[in-house]
């Protein structure tokens, strides 16, 4: 796919940056961990800054990991708009009734208990207990990752309690595909990511041939900031709506107030929970910003600040490393601060 460049850039200066501030920020990024890839800025539809390290190039793709899910969640709200769904309170086992012999794992789940990380399976990605029936390894090491899926039990009832797991991107995103009647990576290419106007790019493909919904995406920084910029534009793009701008309030709106986690720290990132997107605040020198964000595994990060107009994109090959998260932070901290 040939990449069409339609990327505004300006001056830091002409959008409202210290051009000196944002020098400095980007020139700290590049840390002695030597596995930072890319950081791009972009304030009032424009970009400002592109930066890439560590032998990392503007046409390097990157794996971002679980920034697929919000990828995901925003093809249900894409769907949901053409009335490809009943709406969010339709059953999650009315796409799956040739797939199991008894409801008993889904029932009560709906789409939206998916899209909130609240459907009570017992599929634990956020603490990784070993002793959760779904975590992330185990759904990987499946032969058939949906039949696992769909036997995963409950380990609370739909909409009790908050627990992050690809157990529930994987059936939304193929409850997008049985709704649509389309591959996952065909519906997402036709909906977003040719009209955006990306350049190569590969969805990672399961054993059976299967577009793996809750990750392994990898694509170009300037690809992903794309997504971020349709967001902080209310899902318009080239004079048409390619996302409704209803739902993108409704995704980036927080639902649920997480657990904290006092041995990494990450609870004082991720605050809250929409529709497969986090929200979270940063205090600056002007005062709190809330913000919203697609994270993935690396210290992968989508970063969109609505009340400056800001989209921040940060990549890195750091996966498994947790300073990498609190670096993507701190780096938008950073880029915050040269706001004047």
């Amino acid at each position: 796919m040939a990449a069409r460049e339609e990327l505004p850039t300006a001056a830091p200066a002409d959008v409202g940056f210290s051009a000196d501030t944002l020098a400095r920020a980007a020139a700290s990024a590049d840390d002695a961990h030597r596995d930072l890839g890319s950081l791009l800025v972009a304030r009032n539809g424009r970009l400002v800054l592109e930066a890439y390290f560590n032998g990392a190039e503007r046409d390097t793709r990157v794996d971002v990991r679980s920034v697929g899910k919000s990828i995901t969640g925003t093809l249900v709200g894409i769907a949901l708009d053409e009335g490809r769904f009943a709406g969010l309170e339709q059953p999650a086992a009315s796409f799956f009734a040739a797939d199991v012999t008894s409801g008993a794992p889904l029932a009560g789940i709906t789409l939206r208990h998916l899209l909130e990380m609240r459907s009570g399976l017992d599929a634990d990605d956020w603490w990784e207990s070993p002793e959760s029936a779904g975590t992330e390894a185990k759904l990987e090491a499946a032969s058939d990752r949906t039949s696992f899926a769909l036997q995963v039990p409950k380990a609370a009832a739909p909409g009790e309690r908050w627990q992050y797991s690809s157990v529930n991107t994987l059936l939304l995103g193929r409850a997008v595909e049985r709704a649509t009647g389309r591959d996952l990576e065909a519906y997402a290419r036709e909906k977003l990511f040719e009209p955006l106007g990306f350049g190569p790019y590969e969805w990672r493909r399961d054993e059976r041939g299967a577009i793996v919904p809750q990750g392994n995406l990898a694509l170009r920084p300037r690809d992903l900031l794309k997504i971020g910029l349709l967001f902080e534009g209310r899902g318009r793009w080239g004079g048409r709506q390619l996302v409704p701008e209803a739902w993108i309030g409704e995704a980036t709106r927080s639902r649920s107030v997480l657990p904290s986690d006092p041995a990494t720290g990450l609870g004082e990132l991720y605050r809250g929970y929409g529709y497969h997107w986090w929200t979270g605040e940063e205090h600056t020198p002007a005062g709190p910003r809330s913000v919203y964000f697609a994270s993935g595994n690396g210290g992968q990060r989508l970063f969109v600040v609505p009340s400056v107009r800001l989209v921040m994109v940060v990549t890195s090959a750091a996966y498994g490393r947790g300073y990498a998260h609190r670096r993507a932070h701190a780096m938008l901290r950073g880029v915050l601060d040269a706001v004047r």
